[in-house]
């Protein structure tokens, strides 16, 4: 089975083919993966270059790449809104060579757009990335002084990718997207294939569909009270935390009886 774009495949399916030993030819693979290193060092020739990494499955595909085209520098973008476990994963698994950059949103902060919490549409959704993802990698771009940022950005997932790969955003930063015509199956095996340890998201509910950020960010939950639900199945004690601040958290605790 072809697996789809995450939002249409289930957890199950997901689940099914990280489990498959046979799921992408080796041989494959390989050119993939040869195809990729030689374009990253074509694309960064004499320039300052970077990854942008999240920890997510196709960042860890996408470090595999940059390590064996020897660009060492990386950004990762946090919140202070991130799951516990996340940061305890980053402590044994974030590359040396990635640094962080927090673009600082809270629960002070969410308190004051509670429209951002569980996004129910894709506009929303597309907000947070920008917010945080986005707004961290121009961050370093600049602060770097970079020519060109290389991301794992792939159609498969619906994303743009540019001509040849190559795009400037608004805010002028070159990105390349090395891993476009990837499908998951090759981003999966080669995980799997180098022993790199998957982030705990994809073993929450519906991980492999909601992918990684920043708990608030979950999306696909039917109301804010379903995201809260989803949030105390992962981590109660977020929840709690999030109801000192936040009126709905503490709504859904009360409704609930829960302390």
């Amino acid at each position: 089975m072809t697996l789809g774009r995450r939002q249409n495949t289930t957890q199950e399916a997901w689940d099914a083919a990280w489990n498959r030993p046979d799921l992408f030819p080796d041989a494959d693979l390989d050119r993939l993966l040869d195809e990729a290193v030689r374009e990253v060092c074509e694309v960064t020739a004499g320039k300052r270059a970077a990854i942008a990494w999240s920890g997510g499955k196709d960042s860890l595909a996408l470090q595999v790449v940059a390590e064996r085209a020897g660009v060492l520098d990386g950004v990762l973008a946090l919140t202070q809104l991130e799951y516990p476990s996340f940061l305890a994963w980053l402590a044994q698994h974030q590359p040396g060579w990635v640094r962080t950059v927090n673009t600082g949103q809270g629960l002070l902060w969410l308190r004051d757009h509670p429209a951002m919490l569980f996004p129910q549409d894709a506009a929303t959704n597309a907000k947070w990335y920008r917010l945080v993802q986005h707004t961290a990698q121009d961050l370093y771009f600049r602060g770097k002084g970079l020519d060109v940022l290389i991301l794992g950005r792939r159609k498969a997932e619906g994303n743009f990718c540019g001509k040849d790969g190559l795009y400037a955003n608004r805010g002028g930063t070159l990105r390349h997207s090395p891993l476009r015509d990837w499908p998951h199956e090759a981003v999966l095996q080669l995980i799997r294939r180098e022993g790199l340890a998957l982030p705990p998201f994809y073993a929450m509910r519906d991980g492999w569909v909601t992918g990684t950020g920043p708990w608030p960010q979950r999306p696909y939950a039917r109301d804010v009270d379903d995201g809260f639900a989803q949030t105390w199945e992962t981590d109660p004690e977020i929840v709690r935390e999030a109801a000192a601040v936040l009126p709905s958290a503490r709504q859904f605790m009360d409704a609930r009886g829960l302390t």
